[in-house]
């Protein structure tokens, strides 16, 4: 724990350093978040057994389609046979290349790795598990600023690169298209509230059911899938395993988000691939994978957040400093809540002991 409050620190000190002063202390940000991951335990995160037996199995065996991620496990093969620096060199191809894209923008790179770090959609943290996925979306984040920059041929080689680290990036590579959608404030205001009806209609269905005079005390089954849906999600179904708190933990933040980084003059493309991932992970926000998969799309506010903070009013500057104080506290309370036995906890042992 003691690490993570470190790092949350150092990341929340690093972000109010002056721009001219920032290409030091990110980088030392960088090299801590790096390190973390790459040296953690080998029994920590629910993937990472996995991507050893990938790296020590025959290196015959086809990666396709992934065929880049292949190809990297078998360039590091040649270079090292131990698994710990395996993890630290694959980790490096998702910080590193972060980190340079994120030099590329216009913004405060300590704030975009503050971000990074405590988004409720815990990009960080998934990085101890995901890291075909991880990998790929940070690629994903070369398609949208080329594409944002019009220049399309470098757009389509980082997409074809994102597909080869992880095939599920064919599915958000579309979403560029957003580009040329304008969106008005009543009309994101609309979809919010749209995406939240659809996204947790079984809970309110359920619960009308269950306030019903006629079903109240007619069918109590009504009352025990209540329970199932607020307690653990449904298990008759393809349901994702967050409770209601955990679902909302996620929804809330991004939905805040969308209404802070908005803004009605300028290139939208950013916040427009943006918002269609919070609206798409609000309407399916009971599949198990709906967070994981669409976070190809919502990475895009570690760019927006510092972006607005920089050029928005005082008003919306506090108003961000107000909500990444809340998640910064979020942030602690469910690392404290996280130390578990659970292998799905990707934290819960190395850095406590």
């Amino acid at each position: 724990m003691e690490a993570y409050i470190i790092l949350l620190i150092f990341a929340a000190t690093s972000a109010i350093v002056p721009r001219k002063h920032q290409l030091p202390v990110s980088l030392i940000l960088l090299l801590m978040m790096l390190l973390m991951v790459g040296l953690r335990d080998l029994s920590i995160g629910r993937d990472t057994q996995s991507y050893i037996d990938k790296f020590m199995m025959d290196k015959n065996e086809s990666f396709a389609p992934e065929l880049l991620f292949g190809l990297m496990i078998n360039l590091i093969s040649f270079i090292t046979d131990t698994p710990q620096v395996f993890i630290l060199l694959i980790t490096s191809l998702i910080y590193i290349p972060l980190f340079i894209i994120i030099r590329k923008e216009d913004i405060n790179p300590s704030f975009a790795l503050f971000i990074f770090i405590v988004a409720s959609s815990t990009y960080f943290f998934e990085t101890f598990n995901l890291i075909r996925q991880s990998i790929a979306i940070v690629f994903l984040l070369y398609v949208y600023h080329y594409f944002k920059k019009e220049k399309y041929f470098l757009s389509l080689i980082f997409s074809l690169v994102s597909i080869m680290f992880h095939v599920s990036s064919i599915i958000l590579i579309p979403f560029i298209l957003m580009k040329y959608v304008k969106l008005s404030y009543i009309w994101i205001v609309f979809l919010l509230v749209f995406s939240y009806y659809v996204g947790l209609s079984k809970i309110l269905f359920s619960f009308f059911d269950y306030i019903s005079l006629f079903d109240r005390f007619a069918d109590y089954e009504v009352l025990n899938r209540l329970a199932v849906y607020v307690r653990y999600s449904d298990p008759r179904t393809s349901a994702s395993t967050f409770n209601l708190v955990g679902m909302l933990a996620h929804m809330i933040p991004l939905t805040v988000t969308s209404l802070l980084v908005y803004k009605k003059n300028g290139d939208q493309t950013y916040f427009n691939i943006f918002f269609a991932g919070v609206i798409l992970f609000n309407c399916f926000v009971f599949f198990r994978y709906a967070e994981r998969l669409f976070s190809g799309l919502t990475i895009l506010q570690i760019f927006l957040i510092p972006g607005v903070f920089e050029s928005g009013s005082k008003i919306k500057r506090i108003l961000i400093i107000a909500f990444l104080v809340l998640l910064s506290f979020v942030f602690i309370y469910y690392r404290f809540e996280g130390i578990t036995d659970s292998i799905d906890k990707p934290y819960y042992k190395f850095f406590f002991q």
